[in-house]
C-alpha cells in the first residue's frame, strides 16, 4: 500500500505532520544514509504545502540529527548505521547478557538514599528498598538510549562503583550470592516525553522504543527493574526464530 502524501488540515501543525512523514522515509530506508533529499520546492509540491512549512519540517529533523544541510549542495540523510542498536527479540538469557557486555554508560543522577519502590511490578514482590539511578548510553558521542534503574539496595551495597558504571545484568549473572530465577523484557513503541527528549538529544514526541526489564531472584524478589527508552531512528529490531 502506497504512503498517502497529502497532509490533513487539523489541529496538528502541518510541519509536524510533514516531519513525521519525512522521518518515516529515513527510518524505513526509503531515504538511506547519504541520500540527498528533494529540494524544498519538490517536497512542497508533493505534499501540497508551502516552502516555509517544508523548511520548518527540515529544521526539526536536523535538530534530531537525522539530516544535515550543506550550503550550495543540498540536504542529506545522516549515516547512523554504526550507531544503531540491535534489539534482539526472543533471545536466550545468555545471548542477552553477552549483548550487554562492554557497555560504558554515563550516570546522570543517583538517589542519595535507598527508598521503597512505589511502582507496581508485573511479577514477584518488592525488596525492602532500592537504589535508583538514571544512565545514558552513547556511541560515537550520540546518545541512543536512556535508562531508569531500580536495584535492590542490598545488592547495590556490595559494589556501588562497579554497578553504577557498568552493565548491571552481567554483574548480577556472575554474582555467586545472587540466584536469578526469572527475567522478562517487555517492548513497546512510544513517543519521547520531555526527560527522554532532553537526555537523548531529540525532540518531544519523536518515536522511541520503550523496554521494561524485570529480574526476579529465587526468593521471588524483584532485584532489578529497568525502564529503557531508545531513540527510534537508532534502533533496529532483530527477530530470531528458533526451530
Amino acid at each position: 500500500m502506497l504512503e498517502e502524501t497529502f497532509l490533513h488540515r487539523d489541529a496538528i501543525p502541518l510541519f509536524v505532520q510533514l516531519a513525521s512523514k519525512m522521518r518515516r522515509r529515513i527510518v524505513t530506508g526509503e531515504w538511506p544514509p547519504g541520500h540527498q533529499l528533494p529540494t524544498l520546492e519538490q517536497i512542497g509540491e508533493e505534499f501540497g504545502v508551502s516552502r516555509v512549512t517544508v523548511r520548518q519540517a527540515a529544521e526539526r529533523l536536523e535538530r534530531e540529527g537525522l539530516i544535515w544541510r550543506h550550503r550550495g549542495k543540498g540536504t542529506f540523510v545522516h549515516d547512523h548505521s554504526t550507531l544503531r542498536r540491535n534489539f534482539v527479540v526472543n533471545a536466550t538469557w545468555r545471548s542477552f547478557i553477552q549483548s550487554l557486555e562492554g557497555m560504558d554508560p554515563a550516570v546522570l543522577w543517583v538517589s542519595e538514599t535507598a527508598d521503597p519502590l512505589v511502582s507496581s511490578v508485573p511479577e514477584g514482590h518488592l525488596a525492602p528498598a532500592y537504589r535508583s539511578f538514571r544512565r545514558v548510553h552513547c556511541r560515537e558521542g550520540t546518545a541512543y538510549s536512556v535508562t531508569d534503574i531500580h536495584l535492590d539496595d542490598r545488592i547495590y551495597q556490595k559494589d556501588p562503583e562497579r554497578l553504577l558504571n557498568s552493565a548491571i545484568l552481567p554483574i548480577l549473572d556472575a554474582m555467586p550470592e545472587v540466584e536469578i530465577a526469572s527475567a522478562r523484557q517487555e517492548f513497546t513503541i512510544g513517543a519521547a516525553d520531555y526527560p527522554a527528549a532532553r537526555d537523548l538529544g531529540t525532540l518531544i514526541g519523536t518515536p522511541v522504543g520503550e523496554a521494561t526489564n524485570v529480574v526476579v531472584d529465587r526468593s521471588d524478589t524483584v532485584i532489578y527493574l529497568a525502564n529503557i527508552v531508545f531513540r527510534g531512528d537508532l534502533l533496529r529490531l532483530d527477530i530470531q526464530f528458533t526451530f
